[in-house]
């Protein structure tokens, strides 16, 4: 931890340097300057996450052993050197603007850097410690990622795991992310990713709906008199190969959501046809409730389950080890591909 010492602004920092410059027997140790700038906007993040977690600017002074005033002071002087309001305060409780929530995230997980740097340099190399923010998607994280974090969480008590589960993609440096599970073609841009495995989409329905209507032999049998059961802002063309030729067909739906479980459900109730990764239905495939259908005729079939991480150059070593405790799982074992 480091200790809090007199608050040190730019202006005098800038001041001290112009008067040394005039003193012809002393030199500028430029060096100096800069580490006591950034130890002096460490110390801000230090207060600042104290004044979030702790509440109030009472209780963050009372447990840094500080003067109310002192902690008040730091607190405007980094929002005014941020020329930002990092928090909304009223006689009764404060509350994190969304500059604020912005700041704070990331204020915990470079403070966490910081530390698991210090405990390797100092020879704790083997201790893992800090908070890790994950974003992980809805259904497969529910049913496949759990297992891996509770292992992880179980084998590294000392780090402190933040969990999103949720099926939009997030900002991950806006979020003060540390990590993604992304699933799908991922887009050029600034973040690092390791492929750990792969999922397929499968088009499926129950078989008392395809004695009904039919079993397709063909994708051209999918415009004859059948339904389907589409994810929200999904393309509605469902692509094949049919002959060496592409074959774009568009099934009418009759229903529509952003939840691949809840038309997995649908399907199994006779509804209609569901075009969904393997991870939702693969159970009900394996029970007999759905039948795959028009295997050999569909394009997408391979899409890869990404680790997606900021493109800083420092990668924390917790989060590190999360990503290889996942790609080992999946290494072992991924019952989603066994139907």
């Amino acid at each position: 931890m480091w200790h809090l010492f007199t608050p040190i602004t730019s202006f005098n920092l800038f001041y001290r340097f112009k008067i040394n410059h005039k003193q012809a027997n002393k030199e500028i140790n430029v060096h100096k300057i800069g580490t006591i700038i950034m130890r002096a906007t460490i110390e801000e993040m230090l207060i600042f996450k104290r004044i979030v977690e702790a509440g109030s600017l009472s209780k963050a002074a009372e447990q840094l052993d500080m003067a109310k005033s002192a902690v008040s002071r730091r607190l405007k002087m980094l929002e005014a050197r941020l020329s930002v309001n990092l928090l909304q305060r009223t006689t009764r409780r404060q509350i994190l603007t969304e500059a604020g929530e912005h700041y704070y995230r990331n204020c915990i997980r470079l403070l966490d850097d910081i530390a698991e740097v210090e405990s390797q340099v100092s020879g704790g190399r083997s201790e893992i410690n800090g908070r890790l923010r994950i974003a992980v998607p809805l259904s497969f994280g529910l049913d496949y990622l759990s297992p891996v974090l509770l292992s992880y969480q179980a084998d590294f008590p000392n780090v402190s795991l933040d969990i999103d589960f949720s099926d939009q993609h997030v900002d991950l440096v806006a979020g003060g992310f540390d990590l993604a599970i992304r699933i799908g073609q991922l887009p050029d841009s600034s973040l690092r990713a390791r492929r750990l495995s792969y999922t397929r989409l499968l088009i499926c329905a129950s078989p008392t709906y395809l004695e009904a209507k039919g079993m397709p032999k063909t994708p051209e049998d999918l415009r004859k008199n059948h339904v389907a059961l589409h994810y929200y802002q999904r393309h509605e063309n469902w692509p094949f190969i049919d002959s060496g030729k592409r074959v774009d067909v568009v099934v009418d739906s009759i229903m529509q959501a952003n939840n691949g479980q809840f038309l997995c459900h649908a399907a199994k109730s006779h509804l209609g046809l569901i075009r969904a990764p393997d991870f939702i239905c693969h159970k009900a495939i394996s029970s007999g409730e759905l039948i795959k259908i028009l295997s050999d005729y569909y394009i997408e079939n391979h899409i890869g389950i990404y680790a997606v991480t900021p493109g800083h150059h420092y990668l924390p070593k917790r989060c590190e080890m999360l990503i290889d405790y996942i790609q080992s799982a999946f290494r072992q074992k991924t019952p989603w591909l066994e139907c």
